[in-house]
């Protein structure tokens, strides 16, 4: 088989299941799933038990998606800042000890909504940790199938879930829960023992305000032709393939020949959405290739609504069975494709953020899309307004369609995305092997001030830059000029207006202690406040004096100390970026340092000519 072949042929279940760190990743997101589910029917049965009340119940009920609405991206956002396993460990073992007080018996309903309400909170960033983390785990095709077997489960698990906890609540409600809770646990000792420890996506000198980043994440979806194009096609098919579940108990209703009856109708119309998908996600899988599938991508999301198109003509039972079987079928070929395309276009940075705003936006439209039908099916006939949402949804899955990047920006994205996680695991990798300079620990600090060093400051290399009067130490990466900032003010820091003297490599000789090098300080270029990033000069393994020398920021080596580079003079400040760019132009600053240079030498020849004429 060549490597062609191998590469577009469909990775298998038991390739996936190969890897430790995913059999513990699924094997926590299946307990945590079923035990959801199993107290979701627990606590809605105790809840209407206890009150009577139906709206009761279904608050209850749909308290779980509340986080989602507002709350979820703010909270993914918070998944980057820690290690992922952290993460996940802290949201399995919260919601734990939550759902365990849930279950003390005599709680009143409104303490159970609130502590539920509190459990949902760990949803976000723990699915956000988790589905950034199998991106890592698994690569290429691996991870495609990797997330139909989640996805298939997830379904399985759903449908597992409710059957018990329906059953358990009739017994005792309070041991569905401390089920849940026990699911939890045991979610959380995988996560502990089995995956491997990784730092955060987003390092401290990266970091500026929740909602920023939160926002970072919104706009990377939205604009990266791509990513909006995966967005677009799930959220529609999120809003369309939700239709038979949500409705299903009102059109059991009308399909029913009794009372007695309709809860079979029902339960059959709920169960073949999940059990379609399911069988699609084994069979599109297991069949298609890579290619094939993405190829496919296009006819498959306009199955899914055109699948509701057939109630216009108002099918009996069995009719309806199958449109939802076949709704699910083709929800689970999108999916599994779409995020595969999604994940490799994805920064490693933004995973969690941009996963986070993915499953808002599907519990999101979800909500919505039964809300609609719901609505409208209560003024018109059910099967007329189902037969509609699937036309409506044929048309705008197909404007979807056309606009839909060609495959050379797909792959562009993708080979765009890769260089660029590859470049950021390379330096943080060169950044665990690079040694500390000797005999001064309290100076390894990079330009954000970030104790050890910043990973990609560490992999480019650092110099010491040392001011010509204050003496205090600093580093910079890339070779770039700066200014020094002194640890004080209400900031932590003020800002010292006067240039970076001298610069030298890590290599060079220490300074000696007459030219007395005291304190650690950060170094800032003007025109860039707070904690900014500013991009280095140079790629990873260049040599640092070289890149500089080359940008000419370096004069002449002195002569009495061959390895000190006396710094070119600050550039004019139409060289330096302006706050909102991370560009800089060293053809420029190499222009000005030649004019600075050329007019020293002839300043010092002009003076040795006076010199020579005085009598």
């Amino acid at each position: 088989m060549s490597d062609q072949d191998f590469a577009d042929r469909p990775a298998t279940f038991r390739e996936v299941l190969a890897s430790g760190e995913y059999r513990a990743l699924y094997l926590a997101s299946a307990l945590s799933w079923f035990g959801d589910y199993v107290a979701r029917a627990a606590i809605t049965a105790l809840v209407y038990q206890q009150t009577g009340s139906v709206a009761a119940s279904a608050a209850t009920f749909a308290i779980s998606y509340v986080p989602w609405l507002g709350f979820g991206p703010v909270l993914a956002a918070l998944a980057e800042r820690l290690p992922y396993r952290h993460t996940m460990v802290a949201a399995d073992l919260g919601r734990m000890v939550l759902v365990a007080l849930v279950a003390i018996p005599g709680m009143p309903v409104w303490a159970m909504i609130g502590l539920l309400f509190l459990t949902s909170l760990g949803n976000p960033p723990f699915d956000a940790a988790r589905s950034a983390l199998l991106a890592k785990v698994l690569t290429g095709d691996r991870y495609v199938v990797g997330m139909t077997l989640q996805a298939t489960s997830h379904q399985a698990a759903q449908v597992a879930g409710y059957l018990s906890g329906a059953g358990l609540a009739a017994v005792n409600a309070q041991v569905a829960l401390l089920l849940n809770a026990a699911t939890f646990g045991v979610s959380a000792l995988l996560v502990v023992f089995q995956v491997e420890h990784r730092p955060a996506a987003l390092a401290k000198a990266d970091r500026t305000h929740l909602l920023h980043e939160t926002a970072a994440g919104l706009k990377l979806v939205f604009t990266a032709p791509l990513l909006r194009g995966v967005a677009i096609v799930v959220f529609l098919t999120a809003l369309f393939a939700v239709v038979p579940e949500g409705l299903a108990a009102g059109w059991a209703a009308e399909l029913a020949a009794g009372d007695q009856s309709r809860g079979w109708v029902q339960g059959a119309i709920m169960i073949s959405n999940p059990v379609g998908f399911i069988i699609g996600g084994i069979v599109v899988g297991r069949l298609l290739g890579p290619k094939r599938r993405q190829r496919l991508i296009s006819l498959f999301a306009v199955a899914v609504p055109a699948s509701l198109a057939p109630a216009l003509f108002d099918p009996p039972v069995a009719g309806v069975v199958v449109m939802s079987f076949l709704c699910g079928a083709a929800t689970a070929a999108v999916i599994p494709a779409t995020n595969g395309l999604f994940v490799q276009a994805l920064p490693n940075a933004y995973r969690a953020r941009a996963f986070g705003v993915m499953k808002s936006g599907i519990q999101v439209l979800q909500g919505l899309g039964v809300f609609v039908t719901g609505y409208l099916a209560d003024r018109f006939s059910l099967h007329m307004v189902v037969g509609a949402w699937g036309l409506l949804g044929i048309a705008l899955m197909v404007v979807a369609i056309v606009t839909w990047p060609s495959v050379e920006q797909i792959s562009d994205e993708i080979a765009r995305a890769k260089a660029m996680n590859e470049a950021s695991e390379e330096a943080e990798a060169a950044s665990d092997e690079a040694p500390s300079p000797p005999d001064r620990p309290d100076a390894e600090r990079d330009i954000w001030g970030f104790p050890g060093g910043s990973p990609l400051g560490r992999a480019i290399g650092r110099a010491r830059v040392v001011t010509h009067a204050d003496d205090r130490w600093g580093d910079v990466a890339g070779g770039r000029p700066g200014y020094a900032d002194e640890p004080s003010g209400r900031h932590g820091r003020r800002r010292i207006s006067r240039p970076v003297g001298r610069i030298y490599s890590t290599g060079a000789a220490r300074p000696d202690a007459d030219q007395n090098v005291s304190r650690p300080s950060r170094i800032r270029p003007p025109g860039l406040a707070g904690d900014e990033p500013i991009e280095p000069l140079g790629a990873p393994g260049t040599d640092l004096m070289g890149a500089a020398a080359a940008a000419g920021l370096l004069g002449e080596p002195a002569a009495t100390d061959p390895q000190w580079y006396p710094l070119a003079e600050p550039p004019g400040t139409d060289e330096w970026p302006a706050p909102n760019q991370t560009s800089w132009d060293p053809q420029r600053a190499h222009h000005r340092a030649v004019q600075q240079h050329a007019a020293h030498q002839q300043q010092r020849a002009e003076q040795s000519h006076h010199g020579d004429q005085r009598p």
